[in-house]
């Protein structure tokens, strides 16, 4: 990955693949530029693009988590493979791509310039064809949701490009990733009032096109591009093309202004400074991408966000929203971040889709709730996977969203009528399948720790997986916790479930387990037995003395076994746990190998290490976008956590930046806490503003007394450095802590 020189990604070559491009996106559209002038390509996505139709396996009668359970206990890992993975290999339901503008301008080019301007969302390529220079510059627009292109210059051939989804021949063999597999009639390509229409019918009654216009400018030319759908009204391709004649005639400039003002404001809501140019980069182009693929109104990122892969297969894993880790990954920074808007998306999305939920609760699971599948659709319709993938912790995880953004917003309106009816609604599918365990105990019938041994019948664990414990653990909690406050009379109900599960399984020397007797035996991509530690709660490092051992125990099996079988998001979250524990330098170097060896020179975030450079042996680089937007959550658990009961700062910073300056401005903390502070050989203030009245408590970050700055006085507080400091804030006060002279 490349760091930014003044807010821009530069490219003094030919990019050659589609997941090394410039990427621009606006929340519902995508592209990436690139190319070597024979063509230049700007590759386009919509996040509504889907295809739907289940898979026929879901529909049979067998498929349900009960005869999951009995082929599981029957030990016939044959009968439960077969529909569970045909129902994965089935081409639907499957994310689709938009396609392709293609501008030719004679030849390769032999000087090549690609800048990508993250602050104002604007892609710019300078070329040199035979001697004749070109530059484009193009946005995908803010809030108008249209693509512009303005070229000055030598002006290229102008083509529009379906992708081909048409049925294999007969008799040719495809493979199962085939777009091909979707057998959608031919694109058709037309034109009408002036503007060209590649049309793309598919084998339902959704359609789609993209529409494209384009206007000669003195010295060169411009273009407007949309991909409109049929979803969007009833004479959707007219509008689209009404939408696409008025941008060209308003102009790449004049809209350009109301594009730069959104972005500007985004940017406003926070910013970090750090030595380490390589992780300010990552939190940047984390936060960059949260804003080009969530907005609000809008369809939340799956995989790949608003960036479907061209390269003429069906995106990977279907593109699908996967939720034991990629979503609640995806969506979790932007808490800290200050970014709720456009984080928000993904819990709106599981709001307006409990009947999708409800439906699947009760169709897979014989339960009344909510359940949205591990692998989800657009319409909430499970996409497949691992017989694995179809367990109960994971909608858990899921529910817990809402509770986190309680949390940091401190919204009890928002508390009551959303989080705790999406959460007794998780509950009540769990409840369905508690059964008795030895002393008075409640498991799961079957449990598992995702993708640990992946498909083989070693994959269930027993009684039940620590993943599974823990995320039970923590809904119950949380559960109760509510409870105290909305519907008292529950809060014996929830407490009685919580004291029924099992411990979390330790081991003197492994730390935490897998389960019981189930010690890490080997590298594994997945530490999805330490959520206790992070991203939950329920191990703190600085709590206790047994805790912080176990945490430390914990980290040490995960180095013990390496990193052979890691892909991105292992190195993001050990940075995180290292970060939890206080470990900077631990932090820093796992989130430089990330950015440094598992990202695309863009940022992109491939999975794994592609370069080969032998960190892991996965040496594949599909893009998905979890691991970048973790890796952001990570950097900022090295400046803030707030998880615990008192507010850290400069929480894990490595030993090389004491001596630097660090700085932060408006990230947020639980409680409706907003901070900014500087560190410069040691911490010289930190501003402080509260949404709602409060006390805090802080862990000193300053050398000896603090001093609380208050417009009608100021405050001084003796303490040690590391000591905790308590102070009391008003609804909308803003104090500012220095050192006390």
């Amino acid at each position: 990955m490349k760091t930014l020189e003044n807010g821009c990604l530069i490219f003094n070559k030919p990019i050659k693949m589609w997941d090394e491009a410039l990427a621009i996106g606006n929340g519902i559209m995508g592209g990436l530029i690139w190319g070597d002038g024979a063509p230049l390509r700007i590759s386009l996505d919509r996040g509504d693009l889907w295809d739907c139709r289940p898979a026929p396996q879901t529909l049979e009668d067998n498929f349900t988590f009960k005869q999951l359970v009995e082929w599981v206990h029957e030990g016939n890992r044959p009968a439960y493979i077969k529909p569970f993975m045909d129902c994965w290999i089935h081409p639907t339901p499957t994310k689709i791509p938009a396609g392709r503008l293609e501008l030719s301008f004679g030849g390769k080019a032999e000087e090549i310039k690609n800048t990508l301007d993250i602050f104002a969302a604007e892609a710019s390529v300078e070329l040199k064809v035979d001697g004749k220079e070109s530059a484009l510059r193009s946005y995908l627009h803010a809030e108008n949701k249209l693509g512009f292109v303005r070229i000055l210059g030598a002006t290229p051939k102008f083509n529009v490009i379906n992708h081909d989804f048409t049925p294999p021949k007969e008799g040719e063999k495809v493979h199962d990733e085939s777009r091909h597999r979707l057998g959608y009639p031919a694109g058709e390509c037309f034109e009408r009032d002036g503007v060209y229409i590649a049309l793309q019918k598919t084998a339902t009654d959704f359609t789609f096109a993209l529409l494209t216009a384009t206007k000669p400018v003195p010295g060169g030319m411009e273009a407007v591009y949309y991909v409109a759908c049929s979803t969007e009204c009833e004479d959707w391709l007219e509008r689209g093309i009404a939408l696409v004649k008025d941008a060209l005639r308003e102009g790449y400039e004049a809209n350009i202004k109301s594009h730069k003002a959104w972005w500007k404001k985004y940017w406003a809501k926070s910013s970090v400074t750090l030595p380490d140019k390589k992780l300010e980069t990552g939190w940047y182009l984390a936060n960059y991408m949260l804003a080009c693929c969530s907005r609000e109104g809008y369809p939340p990122m799956p995989l790949q966000g608003v960036w479907t892969a061209d390269e003429e297969t069906l995106p990977p894993w279907k593109g699908e929203y996967a939720a034991n880790l990629n979503t609640q990954f995806s969506y979790r920074h932007y808490l800290t971040a200050n970014h709720w808007d456009e984080g928000k998306v993904m819990i709106d999305h599981l709001w307006n889709m409990r009947e999708a939920a409800r439906k699947h609760a009760k169709d897979f699971f014989d339960a009344d709730g909510y359940f949205m599948p591990t692998s989800s659709s657009l319409d909430g319709q499970t996409v497949g996977g691992y017989p694995q993938c179809y367990q109960l912790g994971n909608q858990i995880w899921q529910a817990l969203m809402f509770y986190d953004y309680y949390l940091y917003s401190g919204d009890e309106k928002f508390l009551e009528e959303r989080a705790y009816p999406y959460l007794k609604g998780t509950a009540a599918v769990m409840e369905r399948w508690f059964e008795p365990y030895g002393d008075g105990k409640l498991i799961f019938p079957i449990s598992v720790s995702p993708e640990y041994y992946e498909s083989r019948h070693e994959a269930w664990l027993k009684p039940m997986s620590t993943y599974e414990i823990s995320l039970c653990k923590n809904l119950y909690m949380t559960l109760s916790e509510i409870a105290k406050k909305i519907e008292p009379e529950r809060v014996s109900h929830f407490e009685e479930i919580l004291d029924k599960l099992l411990d979390i399984p330790t081991a003197d020397y492994d730390g935490v387990l897998l389960a019981e007797d189930t010690p890490l035996a080997f590298s594994h991509r997945h530490h999805s037995h330490l959520v206790g530690m992070y991203p939950f709660d329920l191990i703190r490092y600085n709590r206790s003395e047994e805790e912080k051992e176990l945490m430390e125990k914990s980290l040490l099996k995960l180095e013990e076994m390496g990193s052979g079988f890691w892909v991105g998001f292992s190195f993001t979250w050990i940075a995180s746990l290292y970060a939890r524990m206080g470990n900077g330098e631990g932090a820093a170097y796992q989130l430089r190998t990330f950015f440094n060896h598992i990202c695309s020179p863009n940022g992109f975030h491939l999975n794994g290490d592609f370069r080969g450079v032998g960190i892991s042996r996965q040496h594949y680089r599909p893009f998905t976008l979890e691991s970048n937007l973790q890796a952001a959550d990570a950097v900022q658990e090295m400046l803030l956590q707030s998880h615990e009961d008192e507010i850290r700062l400069f929480s894990a910073i490595p030993e090389e930046w004491v001596e630097e300056k660090i700085t932060f401005r408006d990230l947020c903390a639980q409680g409706g806490l907003t901070l900014s502070a500087e560190w410069n050989r040691g911490a010289k203030f930190v501003d402080i503003k509260a949404d709602k009245a409060r006390e805090v408590l802080m862990i000193n970050p300053f050398d000896g007394n603090v001093c609380v700055k208050r417009p009608g006085g100021d405050e001084v507080i003796a303490a040690d450095k590391g000591a905790r400091i308590k102070f009391t804030l008003a609804e909308g006060e803003k104090v500012e802590l220095i050192p006390a002279k």
